[in-house]
């Protein structure tokens, strides 16, 4: 196919015309070029832990310490995979006729998680018991004396053999918090009055706990995937925090090299790579989870890059946004010298629709000297990304005022192009020879 009015006079394949653009004089497609580096992005940047499953031993391996029963024993089983989430083993609970609720603790004061007053408690475990009988997890709050602060549970369901359940509880702690403790529980809810029949059973694995500063960072966090220190990596890395299933685990995330998300005032949350497939089937955004929405203030997600030029340079800048609240706003184009400004352009008002991966472009020139540029959809007070995650991926930053499809080193030969780096992968600018 021939783009009309764009093939040179001059013959051959590959030819230059008068501003020194590389074209195909065949098909009529330009020389392309992305100097955003790392606008996939990829998987590559600063590490930091984003999350401490705080239950030891929580997918039952090995022994059934630290976990203690009461009114009932407890023993380890791999009879049942069907029920099995996590390692090669689960817990079996057997009732010993002596109580409306027997119950499986975590309650020493050696593996209790500290926790202040005012921080959030969230935790969940798989259980499964009894067809009919039901099944709920609860928290117990412990001052420094390891005195009982306050009971809270999660709702009775029903957690049928095999199929199971994942009750949650997710409480705040009470003034003079120092630790809490964690049960799971279960009972026949045709009977709340007469100790449960000897020999019942609950069944339990992959159990989690989570504390933090606010209540969407917690709830988050039970609705992820379950993770201990032996869980492969994957997006994350997985480590225990000493001896392997006797210490707590944490999940260390990445935070893509070139990406950056501004906090409104008030807003709190954390951002992070995710090898997440795009229309395109290429993996990875940059991912922010918003706890707290700002309360004024601008936020939104910006992408730099470090590449230096004179002033009239004029570049189409792209990026791909999924936010979790519909909202309108623009991108923007800055062009700094170190960290003064030059100048910056403002794209026409573009819309984002909740939950909809949403292209945005900007066009600019640069009135100076210029060592980096700078992409940023902002909003501005009163535009305000709800709780949830925020996207952001696919930015192109490209010579020129011609906005065309994204593409970087990586991107598979198509009929048009054929893609590569300059230099290192996802460490150097792209072209896109036709």
């Amino acid at each position: 196919m021939i783009r009309s009015g764009l093939v040179p006079a001059n013959k051959g394949l590959s030819v230059l015309d008068a501003n020194g653009v590389t074209w195909h004089a065949m098909t009529g497609y330009p020389k392309r070029r992305n100097v955003a580096y790392n606008g996939l992005p990829n998987k590559q940047g600063t590490t930091s832990v984003l999350s401490t499953n705080q239950v030891v031993n929580p997918s039952f391996e090995g022994a059934v310490s630290p976990w203690s029963a009461i009114n009932c024993t407890i023993a380890l089983t791999t009879a049942f995979s069907q029920m099995l989430k996590s390692g090669t083993s689960i817990l079996q609970a057997t009732s010993d006729g002596t109580a409306v609720i027997p119950s499986v603790w975590m309650s020493s004061a050696t593996y209790r998680p500290l926790v202040s007053p005012g921080q959030w408690v969230g935790f969940t475990s798989f259980l499964a018991t009894e067809i009919g009988y039901q099944v709920a997890v609860q928290i117990q709050f412990r001052d420094a004396a390891g005195a009982n602060l306050g009971y809270f549970a999660s709702s009775w369901v029903t957690g049928s053999f095999y199929t199971g359940a994942n009750p949650q509880v997710v409480a705040q702690a009470p003034a003079n918090t120092v630790s809490v403790a964690y049960s799971l529980l279960f009972r026949n809810p045709a009977d709340v009055v007469n100790p449960m029949a000897s020999g019942k059973r609950l069944w339990a694995d992959a159990a989690k706990l989570f504390i933090g500063g606010e209540q969407a960072e917690v709830q988050m966090r039970l609705d992820s995937a379950y993770y201990d220190g032996s869980t492969a990596a994957d997006d994350f890395t997985y480590a225990w925090t000493g001896t392997a299933h006797l210490s707590t685990s944490t999940k260390t995330a990445t935070a893509p090299a070139g990406w950056l998300y501004f906090n409104g005032t008030g807003e709190t949350g954390v951002s992070y790579y995710r090898a997440i497939a795009g229309s395109d089937a290429r993996t990875g955004v940059a991912r922010r989870e918003i706890w707290t929405p700002k309360s004024s203030g601008s936020t939104g997600w910006q992408y730099t890059e470090y590449i230096s030029g004179v002033s009239g340079d004029t570049y189409t800048a792209q990026m791909l946004l999924n936010c979790p609240t519909s909202l309108s706003s623009k991108l923007r184009i800055s062009f700094y010298n170190a960290s003064t400004l030059v100048n910056s352009i403002d794209s026409s008002t573009q819309a984002l629709v909740a939950g909809v991966p949403t292209n945005t472009v900007v066009t600019g020139a640069a009135t100076g000297a210029f060592t980096n540029i700078r992409i940023w959809y902002y909003h501005t007070t009163g535009n305000t990304p709800g709780n949830g995650f925020y996207d952001a991926s696919r930015c192109i930053i490209e010579p020129g005022t011609v906005q065309d499809s994204w593409f970087d080193g990586a991107s598979p030969a198509d009929i048009n192009y054929i893609y590569s780096w300059e230099g290192a992968a996802f460490g150097s600018a792209s072209v896109a020879m036709p």
